[in-house]
């Protein structure tokens, strides 16, 4: 059903990426603040975990199959882009625009796999805040984080929040395939000569 628990994937920012985010949503005026946000979005009106959601909706709550559809994908480096919202009745939800064509292109990796996203167009960001209705519109436009490149090598699966003490929330490597075999040749044991040559050569 479409109100079951759903998995989801996203890059999650390192604590050294993601505190200038968390400081600016800290320095956000408190009355300006929305605190009755779903839990199931968030833990309250400044987001605590500043992330880029590749796809939320899955309905498989393992990794295994995520892991398998991203195989050979590589790292994937996303740019910072200025402040928006996206407005509903209820609050403004201010974000930060996202673009990189490898992010697209894993999104439709994704998009593959069981889910029941009912986001069909895929608009990437990062939530900062929920603010009040109207209070979000002084903030379009700021371009503080405009052109700042992230690079990440993993990607987050999150599985719904009753299943992550059993699950966890594991990451997912993004390697591309030559350099999967680079690796596995690099790493592989050497035979030493004096093993391969026959007694008396």
């Amino acid at each position: 059903p479409a109100s079951a628990p759903k998995s989801s994937t996203q890059f999650t920012l390192s604590p050294t990426d993601a505190a200038p985010i968390l400081a600016f949503g800290e320095s956000i005026p408190k009355a300006e603040l929305f605190e009755s946000v779903d839990p199931e979005w968030s833990n309250g009106a400044l987001e605590d975990e500043p992330h880029v959601t590749v796809l939320y909706g899955l309905t498989k709550h393992e990794a295994a199959p995520v892991q398998k559809s991203i195989a050979d994908h590589g790292p994937v480096t996303i740019t910072l882009g200025k402040l928006s919202i996206f407005e509903n009745d209820q609050y403004d939800v201010l974000k930060v625009d996202i673009e990189g064509a490898d992010l697209r292109s894993l999104n439709a990796k994704l998009t593959k796999l069981p889910n029941e996203n009912s986001f069909p167009d895929y608009k990437p960001h990062m939530t900062v805040a929920y603010l009040k209705k109207g209070e979000g519109k002084k903030y379009v436009g700021d371009a503080r984080f405009d052109g700042k490149e992230i690079t990440f090598d993993t990607m987050t699966f999150s599985p719904p929040k009753d299943l992550r003490g059993k699950l966890g929330r594991p990451e997912l490597k993004l390697v591309k395939q030559e350099t999967a075999d680079k690796v596995s040749s690099d790493t592989a044991p050497t035979i030493p000569k004096s093993v391969l040559l026959k007694p008396g050569m």
